[in-house]
């Protein structure tokens, strides 16, 4: 009977710290970008650009959006570049991240083609750090 009450212990102990592990970089882990498309073209080849890191996105629809996760090596700034009807696109230093503590960035393409970032709130808490 005391094998199995430690037991339980252990596998509750467990959980609660996986738990938390999950709930802390869930709220403070790696930046989330999110690109907004509020342009009336679509968005082709672009890449989210920082300190060690490059990654891709996929094509973005007029009126839709991506979110990923980036991995800076180190305290970083935000670059964006992309083809919109023939048009390379580059705009650079749109937010200020960091490897960890929870950034999250919401990154704006308007009418024009131009790139900015709105606000996003201090609370940031995003699943896709999970994964």
């Amino acid at each position: 009977m005391l094998a199995s009450l430690k037991a339980k212990m252990l596998v509750a102990g467990i959980l609660l710290f996986l738990l938390g592990y999950g709930l802390n970089r869930a709220v403070f882990g790696p930046p989330v970008i999110t690109i907004e498309n509020q342009s009336a073209l679509r968005l082709s080849q672009i890449q989210v650009i920082g300190t060690g890191f490059s990654q891709s996105v996929s094509d973005i629809q007029p009126g839709d959006q991506r979110t990923i996760v980036v991995h800076p090596t180190s305290e970083s700034g935000l670059k964006i570049e992309f083809i919109a009807n023939g048009k390379h696109m580059s705009t650079d230093d749109l937010a200020y991240i960091e490897p960890s503590g929870g950034y999250c960035e919401r990154l704006v393409i308007d009418s024009h083609l131009g790139a900015k970032t709105n606000p996003v709130s201090a609370f940031c808490f995003s699943i896709r750090r999970l994964l």
